[in-house]
């Protein structure tokens, strides 16, 4: 790993949860929904990466 990822996954990282923090805060059921999915799928595509390794 490069120096610049090592602040630039965890800004990342933080900045999705500024973002999905708001969705849950001010979102409808139905987007809060949506956006779990779009997360669980995130979370899957990070591991799929890890696995290639």
């Amino acid at each position: 790993m490069d120096r610049g990822s090592a602040t630039t996954i965890p800004r990342a990282g933080a900045q999705l949860a500024q973002a999905a923090a708001q969705v849950a805060r001010t979102g409808s059921p139905e987007r809060v929904t949506e956006e779990v999915a779009v997360l669980d799928e995130a979370r899957r595509r990070l591991y799929s990466i890890l696995a290639q390794d």
